[in-house]
């Protein structure tokens, strides 16, 4: 049990990380991405569909839209895993 434990922080840190973490401002401009602006009446969801990073107060680097709706990124890594298996992930 204690293994697992520290296996379930270790995932979480990795989740945390590969997104940019708390240093957003950083991960962007390794990127060289731009924040956009969506309106959050037209987002399919208030985070991020891979990392679940809450995208309320984390600029949005990268979006697809799908049925109208737009779904926000933190990082284009999440995107691209988004783009893998986009019926994994999109809400009705």
């Amino acid at each position: 049990m204690k293994y697992l434990n520290y296996f379930f922080v270790l995932l979480c840190m990795s989740l945390l990380f590969a997104c940019g973490g708390s240093d957003k401002a950083n991960s962007m401009a390794e990127e060289g991405a731009v924040e956009i602006k969506v309106p959050t009446a037209d987002l399919a969801m208030i985070k991020d569909p891979i990392c679940q990073m809450p995208m309320k107060n984390v600029p949005i680097t990268d979006t697809v839209q799908i049925n109208g709706k737009v779904y926000p990124f933190c990082a284009k890594k999440c995107k691209e895993i988004f783009n893998k298996d986009r019926s994994k992930y999109v809400v009705n």
